[in-house]
């Protein structure tokens, strides 16, 4: 009624061994904003655009079930349909596991992890933009051009060198 999302994890209680009906049932109620949001908002390293994201089959949708980090609204808001088998949350949801490429909600190109929560409907995606995840590469790379057009060129002057030194010896000679 106060318009906040609370988790609710039911508990069967039963009278001794025998399980075939419960006594009752124990229901709690989670705030998911202290208990379980704060953990999915870590990442082992800063940056800039990754982020970790639960989602659910909603019948041919796929819902978000915590805000993310461009949409902090986006939580049981946000739908994407399934037949977008480009974004890796409909991909977790169509029973892809591991490493995936696709484009996230916003548009961007992004490599990710993907797999079910066990026990439950979910899905966990942990998504990272692909720009972000290969810049230190690009940076290594044009150091590594640069470091070999630096040793190409050196090598050539010093051939040049070489060659004009043997030409000088040879005109010393005649």
């Amino acid at each position: 009624d106060d318009g906040k999302i609370y988790l609710g994890v039911l508990a069967p209680i039963y009278a001794g061994q025998e399980r075939s009906r419960p006594l009752g049932v124990l229901v709690m109620e989670i705030d998911p904003e202290h208990y379980l949001y704060p953990y999915l908002e870590q990442w082992p390293a800063p940056s800039e655009t990754a982020e970790t994201l639960l989602v659910r089959r909603d019948g041919e949708d796929a819902l978000y079930l915590n805000p993310i980090r461009f949409q902090p609204d986006a939580a049981l808001n946000q739908r994407i349909p399934l037949t977008d088998t480009d974004m890796p949350a409909a991909i977790a949801i169509l029973g892809q596991k591991g490493i995936v490429i696709g484009h996230d909600y916003r548009g961007h190109a992004v490599i990710g992890a993907v797999a079910p929560v066990p026990g439950s409907p979910w899905f966990l995606v942990a998504r990272m933009d692909i720009d972000e995840v290969f810049a230190p590469l690009r940076g290594r790379l044009w150091e590594i051009a640069l470091l070999w057009g630096v040793l190409v060129a050196a090598i050539g002057l010093g051939l040049v060198a070489l060659w004009r030194q043997q030409r000088l010896h040879d005109y010393q000679t005649r």
